[in-house]
């Protein structure tokens, strides 16, 4: 049997207005209550639900996947957190662990540019938001990437804390003061578009 299914579904806010959340574990609120994570306050701010497919350490691909999967023609938009391109997912793996712990090996810049480029590219059309999040090579070429799509978020978001583990552990997530920045960044860009 193999893994190539969801990894993980939740409805942190059940509303028949709703958004789609997708991306790895900035997305999923890594280390902070649910409540206090940038999907969960865009949302109150919003007044929608969302259905959250996001997963620590997935890649691109599985996100990718994670669109041909269900049916998001309902939702009000998706948000995709672009996660880091050097990701893959292993579909023939026979668990979670395995199925999204493989790397692509040696990316040259040129080749994570190809790889934001062509999942941009390929939902230009679609009423989906890409943001980056503390990705520093990212802002070699945002600009870029920006020029393809209007919902693009130009700006590829920095931390102004830690993550509130004890240990530390998620301090390259941002704790709570970031996820209401980005929650606050996100809010304004998309009213801004829609309107």
């Amino acid at each position: 049997m193999t893994f190539n299914h969801l990894l993980s579904s939740r409805t942190p806010i059940k509303k028949e207005k709703h958004f789609l959340n997708l991306g790895c574990s900035h997305a999923n609120s890594y280390d902070l209550p649910i409540e206090t994570s940038y999907p969960y306050l865009l949302a109150e701010k919003l007044n929608l639900g969302y259905l959250d497919l996001s997963h620590a350490r997935t890649s691109l691909e599985y996100s990718d996947f994670c669109l041909n999967t269900v049916d998001y023609s309902k939702c009000a938009f998706v948000l995709w957190q672009l996660t880091y391109p050097w990701r893959k997912h292993d579909f023939t793996a026979t668990n979670r662990q395995d199925a999204r712990l493989d790397n692509y090996k040696d990316m040259t810049l040129h080749e994570s540019f190809s790889r934001f480029a062509n999942i941009i590219n390929k939902y230009k059309d679609e009423n989906i938001y890409f943001v980056f999040m503390h990705q520093p090579y990212v802002k070699k070429y945002l600009k870029q990437l920006v020029s393809m799509n209007s919902k693009v978020f130009p700006y590829n978001i920095d931390f102004i804390d830690e993550g509130s583990n004890k240990e530390n552990l998620g301090k390259d997530h941002g704790g709570l003061e970031s996820q209401k920045l980005i929650a606050n960044l996100l809010f304004d860009f998309i009213k801004n578009n829609d309107s």
